[in-house]
C-alpha cells in the first residue's frame, strides 16, 4: 500500500490549526493532514474538564506540555537573576483554546495599522475585519463590525448578573469616570467593558469544538492524527517534502506538499530550528544543517507581563456557582507613558479563581500590559528533538513596561481600599502559586483539601491572618509605598499565556522577517507559519482570537492562490538562492 501525500499537512491543532484545517479541506480535491502532539477529543464529548465553561482543564497535567519551564523576569537584584517558572501551553485537540480562559477579545484597530506599516501587507484594519467576521457567531451584537454565521461563539454575561466584587470594582470605576463600554468589539475607547467570550453557559467553544465538527471529521479528504510529535521538516534542497513524526508505534515520515506551521508562539519556532532554518551560525554551532539563514527565527518574542492579586471573599460575595465563566468585565485604560499607545494597560477582576471550594472563596484582580516594549526568545539547547527549547520572555526588562506594571499596581491598590469595594473583601493577598497549584487537577482528593481549608480560612480573622502570614497585603499601605510597589512587581510578575512574534511577519528586504504576507517562510518553498508567531507586534488583546483570524486569513490565502501560489513560491526560493 502507498502511502498516502497530503497536499497540505497543518502541524499543531491549536486555535489557528483547527481553522486552518477546516478551512483548507472545504475544497474536496484538496487533500488535508491536521497533526497534534496531544490527545484527541470528540466535539460534543469532551471530558468534563475540557468541557466546563470555567477552565478547569487549565491545572490539569494530561492537557499541557510537561516540563516547559521558561525564563520570566524582570530581574529581581540582588544576585537572585529572573525567575523560572512552569508555563502552560495546551498539548490537545484544541491547544490552548481547550483550556485557557475563553476571553474572545479583537486587536485595536492601531494594532493591524502598525502591522502593514511593519512590511505586512493586507493586515491592516480593513484586511483583517472580515476574517474577525467571518469566524464569529456573535449572539449579542449584529452589524457590520460582527459576525453571525461562524462557527465560534462570542457571548457576554449580563451586567446584572455579575458577581458583588467583578460589579463593585467595575462600578467604582464608572463612579471614576471611565465611560461603559457594552460592545468591546465595536467601541474601541478606554472604558469598563463588558467581557466578550467564546462559550456558551453550558460548555466551553474551543477551536476544536467550533472548527472540528463531526460532519468537518467525517470529510474524506481531512485526516487528524493526534499523539504524534512532529521532530522535523524534510526537505529535498529548500524544498519542502513533509514531516518526521514520532508516535507511540515508532518513527514515521509523511509526505506532503506543503506544510503549515499552528505550533504556536514557542513551538513553531523550536521546529523551525530544528529542521535547519534559523540563525546558521546557530544551527552551525549545535550541528544542524542550514537550510535557510533566518536570523529571526526565534527572536523577537513578545508576551503581556501580568499579574495578579488575590482577595478572600466574604460568602455574600462570592460568585454563583451556577455560573460557570470566568471573567465577567475588564478595564482597558491609557498609560499616557510617552511613546506608549492608547489603551495599552488592561485590569480586570475575577470573582472565582479555581473549580474548587477555596478557588470560589478567592477572587483577583488583574493587570497586563497590554502593548509591552520588552523582547524575549526561543532558541534550542540542544538538537535532540525530546528537548523543550530555552524560552526567556525578558518581561519588564524595558524600562517603560516596568514603570507601567507599577502603575497599574498602585491603580489596583486604590480600587481595593475603595470604600464601594472593602464590603466584598476579607483580606488581600499574593497569591501561593505553589500551594494553589497543587489542587489544580481536578480530583475528589483536591476537592476535599480545599474544603478543608476554606473551612478554616473562615473559623476566624485572626486565623486567617496567620494562614496567609507574609503574602497578606495591606492596599492602603502599598499603595502609599513607591520601593514596596517596585519590589511587589520585581517579585511577582509573570508572562500570561499570549506568546507571539517569535516567527515576525514583515517585509522581505528586513533581515528579520521570517514570513511574508501569506505566511511564507522567507527562502524556503512549500512551508509557512500561521499563528501569533508571524505577528509583527502583539496585538492590544488576548490573543486568542487573533489566532483564529490568522488561521482564517492565511487559509484564505493558500486557497485563493492555489497552483498559482505554488509556482509562486518556487519562482521566489529560485530568486533567493
Amino acid at each position: 500500500m502507498t502511502d498516502p501525500v497530503y497536499d497540505v499537512i497543518v502541524v499543531g491543532a491549536g486555535a489557528a490549526g483547527c481553522a486552518m484545517a477546516a478551512r483548507l479541506s472545504e475544497d474536496p480535491v484538496r487533500r488535508v493532514l491536521l497533526i497534534e502532539a496531544g490527545s484527541d477529543l470528540v466535539a460534543g464529548r469532551e471530558p468534563p474538564v475540557i468541557r466546563d465553561p470555567f477552565p478547569s482543564g487549565y491545572g490539569d497535567p494530561r492537557y499541557s506540555w510537561a516540563d516547559l519551564r521558561v525564563t520570566v523576569g524582570p530581574d529581581r537584584g540582588n544576585g537572585r537573576g529572573a525567575f523560572a517558572r512552569q508555563y502552560t501551553q495546551g498539548r490537545v485537540l484544541g491547544g490552548s483554546s481547550s483550556i485557557n480562559g475563553m476571553v474572545a477579545q479583537r486587536g485595536l484597530p492601531e494594532d493591524f495599522e502598525d502591522w502593514a506599516r511593519s512590511g505586512a501587507t493586507g493586515w491592516d484594519w480593513a484586511g483583517v475585519l472580515p476574517y474577525y467576521r467571518k469566524l464569529e457567531n456573535d449572539q449579542d451584537f449584529d452589524g457590520p463590525m460582527h459576525g453571525r454565521n461562524g462557527p465560534m461563539v462570542i457571548r457576554r454575561q449580563p451586567r446584572g448578573a455579575w458577581p458583588p466584587f467583578s460589579r463593585a470594582i467595575a462600578e467604582t470605576l464608572v463612579a471614576r469616570g471611565y465611560p461603559l463600554l457594552e460592545d468591546l468589539h465595536a467601541d474601541d475607547r478606554d472604558g469598563v467593558a463588558v467581557m466578550p467570550m467564546n462559550n456558551l453557559p453550558e460548555h466551553r467553544m474551543s477551536s476544536a469544538s467550533a472548527y472540528l465538527t463531526e460532519a468537518t471529521r467525517q470529510r474524506a479528504n481531512l485526516d487528524v492524527m493526534c499523539n504524534s510529535d512532529v521532530v522535523r521538516i524534510a526537505f529535498d534542497g529548500r524544498t519542502v517534502t513533509g514531516v518526521h513524526v514520532r508516535r507511540d508505534d515508532g518513527a514515521h515520515f509523511v509526505h506532503g506538499r506543503e506544510v503549515v506551521l499552528c505550533a504556536g508562539a514557542i513551538f513553531s519556532p523550536t521546529l523551525l530550528l530544528r529542521s535547519g532554518v534559523g540563525p546558521a551560525g546557530d544551527l552551525t554551532e549545535l550541528g544542524i544543517p542550514v537550510v535557510a539563514d533566518l536570523p529571526g527565527v526565534g527572536r523577537h518574542l513578545q508576551n503581556h507581563p501580568g499579574m495578579h492579586v488575590a482577595v478572600h471573599l466574604p460568602q455574600q460575595s462570592i460568585q454563583p456557582a451556577a455560573m460557570r465563566c470566568w471573567s465577567h468585565s475588564l478595564l482597558r485604560y491609557s498609560s499616557g507613558m510617552p511613546g506608549c499607545t492608547r489603551g495599552d494597560m488592561y485590569l480586570f477582576p475575577v470573582s472565582k479563581t479555581a473549580w474548587h471550594p477555596i478557588g470560589r472563596r478567592v477572587g483577583a484582580i488583574s493587570l497586563c500590559v497590554q502593548k509591552p516594549f520588552s523582547r524575549g526568545s526561543v532558541t534550542l539547547r540542544d538538537a535532540r528533538p525530546d528537548t523543550n527549547p530555552a524560552v526567556d520572555f525578558n518581561l519588564l526588562s524595558d524600562e517603560r513596561d516596568f514603570k507601567r506594571m507599577v502603575a497599574g499596581l498602585r491603580l489596583a491598590m486604590s480600587l481595593l481600599d475603595d470604600p464601594n469595594v472593602r464590603p466584598h473583601i476579607n483580606n488581600v493577598f499574593h497569591p501561593t502559586n505553589g500551594q494553589a497549584n497543587a489542587l489544580n487537577r481536578v480530583s475528589t482528593v483536591n476537592w476535599m483539601k480545599s474544603w478543608l481549608f476554606d473551612k478554616a480560612l473562615d473559623v476566624s480573622p485572626g486565623i486567617r491572618r496567620r494562614l496567609l502570614g507574609d503574602a497578606a497585603i495591606d492596599p492602603g499601605a502599598l499603595m502609599q509605598d513607591e520601593a514596596a510597589l517596585a519590589h511587589t512587581v520585581r517579585e511577582y510578575s509573570a508572562g500570561v499565556h499570549h506568546v507571539a512574534g517569535s516567527c515576525r511577519m514583515g517585509s522581505r528586504h528586513d533581515a528579520q522577517t521570517v514570513v511574508d504576507s501569506e505566511g511564507r517562510v522567507i527562502g524556503v518553498n512549500g512551508l509557512r507559519v500561521a499563528d501569533t508567531s508571524i505577528m509583527p507586534s502583539i496585538v492590544t488583546a488576548c490573543t486568542h482570537l487573533t489566532a483564529i483570524m490568522i488561521g482564517e486569513k492565511i487559509a484564505d490565502a493558500i486557497r485563493q492562490r492555489g497552483d498559482e501560489g505554488w509556482q509562486a513560491g518556487r519562482l521566489e526560493v529560485q530568486h533567493a538562492g
